[in-house]
């Protein structure tokens, strides 16, 4: 009886070159759609160690589309201030 194990390749940051090591963190990802804003909150994603780069799977980018353009009945609303930029003289 043969055993077989999963071989996982760890990949490189392609920002950085860090290893990243497999492993998913929950985070926070904010995304804008049009005028629309929302905020994602317990997002897995692989987070790099060095740069802090995240990558996020298909199926979770999938996800967050689909419930930006469905967005479900117990969403909360936050106001967020929106403040023109101008540097002080």
């Amino acid at each position: 009886m043969s055993s077989k194990t999963k071989t996982i390749e760890l990949e490189p940051c392609e920002y950085c070159d860090a290893i990243l090591n497999g492993r998913e963190k929950l985070v926070t990802v904010y995304r804008h759609r049009g005028a629309s804003h929302f905020i994602f909150e317990h997002v897995p994603a692989q987070v790099c160690p060095r740069c802090g780069e995240r990558y996020f799977s298909a199926k979770v980018v999938r996800e967050m589309d689909r419930l930006m353009q469905d967005q479900p009945p117990h969403a909360s609303t936050v106001s967020v201030p929106v403040i023109e930029f101008t540097l002080a003289a």
